[in-house]
């Protein structure tokens, strides 16, 4: 919930469902979209367990944590990068940014044509604001 009011969104935006999956996606334009996704038909955040259990052995040595705390961090860095798709699928963010996507009454069709190049970016950046704001020097080294 701080989240919501960090980035001024709607304070009432309903978080998606979260479903584990398996097998793992096999898209996605990098390495958040492979551990999970979110559908933005289904209006679910999907995580892909296997795959985040598996990079966190990959990279316990690079950050010097046991990979129980590493798998922790990192589903929760997933989990974070899936409901900002979320919600800016939803137009949850902030009035200002419905005036960026003027589809506003068909999410839908504005976020399907918004194009990798904007929509992963925009919520990379969203997601490093938010691990920088929570001062959790582990988050951000993972991140």
């Amino acid at each position: 919930m701080k989240f919501l009011k960090i980035l001024k969104c709607d304070l009432n935006h309903t978080f998606p469902p979260e479903i584990l999956v398996l097998p793992p996606y096999k898209g996605g334009d990098g390495i958040w979209d492979i551990l999970g996704y979110y559908d933005p038909y289904t209006r679910t955040v999907n995580l892909c367990d296997s795959k985040i259990k598996e990079e966190s052995l990959n990279i316990k040595g690079i950050v010097g944590y046991n990979a129980e705390i590493v798998y922790g961090v990192l589903r929760e860095l997933v989990r974070l990068h899936e409901h900002i798709h979320a919600l800016i699928h939803t137009s949850s963010l902030s009035p200002n940014m419905t005036l960026l996507f003027h589809y506003k009454t068909n999410t839908q069709d504005w976020y399907s044509r918004l194009p990798s190049e904007i929509n992963e970016p925009l919520t990379e950046f969203l997601s490093y604001i938010l691990v920088k704001r929570s001062e959790s020097s582990l988050f951000l080294k993972i991140f």
